[in-house]
């Protein structure tokens, strides 16, 4: 716990093929082109790192949503959105922070809209249960381009955003299957504790967990345990 942090790096690689794993060497990582430095997604103000949780591009521009970690107490700073137009080389993280209860995000196309991405999003990064938000693809740097899941329809306040499924989710991903016609969420089941303590010991069973919906808002499934 006495060493440095170290902040979260992008790579490359042009191994398209995940089958036999994909396999990046040094060169991959993006780079300064001046100092050959790896570039971070840290801002100077945050304390200790800023962890990317989900990412999406489109066309030349490239998005990731993150949330501030400072501490080994785990005190987690504020959702954040960030953008480069070079490959990943800079990026420039939006002013304004999201909602409380949008830290951990994961994104995808909308099946339904085709010019919004969904964001499923969870309070911390293995707490909370899950709420749904959605963003315009043109702009989603903009605050005022974000509508959130009230349970009947698509709000521009995220305090009407509800929970979509109660369980909490660790390091959780979704997406649409064509053959199932399903969505599909995997999640980290960390037992009871889920997550609320330092000690690695206490974290449970550790169980993958899956659910199904036929739309994105639910109602999910109940949970399909891989023990």
């Amino acid at each position: 716990q006495d060493e440095p942090w170290q902040h979260n790096t992008m790579l490359c690689s042009n191994d398209l093929d995940p089958r036999d794993g994909v396999m990046p060497n040094v060169s991959d990582f993006i780079r300064s082109s001046s100092n050959n430095k790896i570039y971070t997604l840290l801002e100077p103000q945050v304390k200790d790192t800023r962890i990317p949780t989900t990412g999406w591009s489109n066309g030349s521009s490239m998005y990731a949503w993150s949330m501030e970690f400072s501490g080994w107490n785990e005190t987690w700073g504020p959702g954040k959105v960030a953008k480069s137009t070079d490959g990943g080389k800079n990026w420039t993280t939006a002013s304004w922070s999201f909602h409380e209860n949008f830290k951990t995000f994961w994104a995808v196309e909308s099946k339904t809209e085709s010019n919004r991405v969904l964001l499923f999003a969870t309070p911390e990064q293995r707490k909370g249960p899950v709420r749904l938000a959605s963003v315009l693809k043109s702009d989603p740097m903009s605050q005022s381009n974000y509508s959130y899941w009230d349970g009947s329809g698509w709000s521009s306040n995220p305090n009407n955003a509800v929970v979509i499924q109660d369980s909490p989710q660790g390091e959780f991903s979704v997406h649409y299957n064509d053959y199932l016609d399903r969505w599909i969420m995997f999640g980290l089941d960390l037992g009871a504790d889920q997550g609320g303590s330092t000690d690695p010991g206490a974290y449970g069973k550790y169980n993958i967990n899956i659910r199904e919906a036929k739309n994105p808002e639910g109602p999910w499934s109940d949970n399909f345990s891989l023990d």
